[in-house]
């Protein structure tokens, strides 16, 4: 395990280079994992109350996460075996915030809870397993009920649960979740989300998840007043939520900001894709009926519609807003901008679209114009930049996982949808590593890749892909995103 502070260097492509087609930039990553753990403990499906936690005696999980009869101590690390945990499970782990407590699948096994998962308690990290639900019309709840103040959830993988994937509600308060895979989550009743989240006092966040094809939403930002407070969004990736929803759910998004005011919000360096006929918008960041307070919104890829209603103040700068036309129904438009505009800031931002094309809005979803109209009746833009109608090239993303070495989300927008790309790993492994590729859309499918690193770029191929399948209900076929649009998730393998 590294301990706090090591640093590595991790390259991402810079904006200039989405317009220049070729330049990179290295921004710096800290990896963040606790010191060496105090003690490490067993789970085991085959395991018992009577247990003591050990490898040759493991615990089953229920007794684990209450604490192991009072053993497990903050600081320690709870390691969960290879196999099939059914069940509702409740955690009641306390840690501390130097020491949390850890509960993480063991290496190279697949832990999957196959139920729900309640985090209560206190500074505990979850980290790496699968929660699924292979009945998922039978109980009506998330995945994940993330209710633990200073808790985080890493590179878990949370999939089919009958409601929202990960439910965080106001008291899981200075958390974070990471890095998460959070797909086909719902059904047809209220809350289908990848993540309802909410939040009160302290910060939240919420970074470098993949979040896709889930009922309605990908991120759903609704509560009472005071509950939408400080939560920040880095580097995540949405796409096809509401695509799979049977019967059709009416227009959805990669993120929705509705019910109480918002403050303190902030969307940055996020990667939204929606294929061109697609129904649904990139983002919706307020609603009629709702006033937020302040926010940031700077970075972004935004692939189809994006609302901006009613804010106090809002920044708006460095983003890539591209709507290619050709939906059937739904938002056909590049982006509106609603309610008082005084406390604005928009600068620097790029669109793709004839500027001709009545697709910016003045007043919500009625009133659209072309770019110079809406330049001029919103006197925003002035620095925004409209280079042509539709992106070119190839533009890859590789953001280093902040908790486990070797480890990377790597974002691929293939423009001229060439059958590959070559991708430089260098600031992730090295020479000498093996490592395999998966295309997060199949993630417990076959590697598109496994090798030994070389050195120097690795080809990924970027046909698309069947996406897995929603488990137990009816739904309709998510759409294939490759070869313009694919996400994988690089895993360095061994020790």
């Amino acid at each position: 395990m590294i301990p706090l502070g090591v640093k590595m260097i991790g390259c991402v492509t810079s904006w200039a280079s989405f317009l220049l087609l070729g330049t990179s930039g290295c921004s710096t990553y800290e990896y963040l994992q606790p010191a060496t753990p105090l003690r490490s403990h067993y789970v085991a499906v085959s395991g018992s109350p009577a247990g003591d936690g050990s490898t040759d005696r493991p615990w089953d999980l229920t007794t684990a996460l209450s604490g192991g009869n009072g053993t497990v101590r903050p600081g320690d690390t709870i390691w969960l075996r290879g196999g099939t945990y059914s069940g509702r499970f409740s955690s009641t782990l306390n840690g501390t915030s130097s020491s949390p407590i850890i509960v993480r699948q063991y290496p190279r096994e697949r832990a999957t809870i196959d139920g729900t998962l309640s985090i209560r308690g206190s500074d505990a990290w979850f980290w790496g397993f699968e929660v699924l639900n292979s009945a998922p019309h039978t109980n009506g709840l998330a995945g994940v009920y993330h209710q633990a103040p200073g808790s985080k959830l890493i590179n878990l993988v949370v999939h089919d649960a009958s409601s929202s994937g990960i439910l965080g509600n106001p008291l899981s308060s200075n958390s974070e979740i990471y890095g998460c895979l959070v797909y086909n989550n719902g059904t047809t009743f209220n809350l289908d989300h990848g993540l309802y989240l909410t939040n009160a006092t302290g910060t939240k966040l919420v970074r470098d998840n993949i979040v896709f094809n889930n009922w309605k939403y990908g991120f759903h930002l609704n509560g009472n007043g005071g509950e939408l407070t400080n939560i920040h969004f880095d580097g995540n990736v949405a796409f096809g939520n509401g695509s799979v929803s049977s019967p059709p759910i009416s227009q959805s998004a990669a993120i929705t900001l509705a019910g109480a005011s918002a403050s303190g919000f902030e969307w940055t360096n996020n990667y939204t894709y929606e294929s061109p006929t697609s129904p649904n918008a990139a983002a919706e960041f307020g609603v009629s009926g709702s006033t937020h307070q302040d926010g940031l919104i700077s970075g972004n890829i935004f692939v189809h519609y994006v609302e901006f209603t009613n804010w106090t103040s809002l920044t708006v700068t460095n983003n890539v807003f591209f709507a290619p036309g050709g939906a059937t129904i739904g938002p056909d438009q590049v982006l509106s901008t609603t309610g008082s505009l005084a406390g604005f800031r928009w600068a620097a931002n790029t669109h793709y679209r004839t500027p001709t094309a009545s697709a910016w809005g003045t007043s919500d979803r009625a009133g659209f114009t072309t770019l110079p109209g809406w330049r001029s009746t919103t006197g925003l833009g002035a620095t925004d930049v409209n280079p042509a109608t539709v992106p070119a090239g190839v533009q890859i993303f590789v953001r280093p996982n902040a908790y486990e070495l070797g480890r990377a989300n790597i974002i691929v927008y293939n423009w001229d949808r060439l059958p590959t790309v070559n991708v430089d790993l260098s600031t992730i492994l090295a020479v000498g590593d093996s490592f395999e590729v998966r295309n997060a859309q199949a993630f417990y499918g076959a590697p598109v890749a496994t090798s030994v690193y070389a050195g120097g770029l690795v080809t990924f191929p970027m046909a698309g892909i069947t996406p897995a399948p929603p488990v137990g209900r009816s739904y309709i076929s998510a759409p294939v995103t490759g070869p313009e649009f694919n996400v994988f998730v690089l895993l360095r393998l061994g020790s």
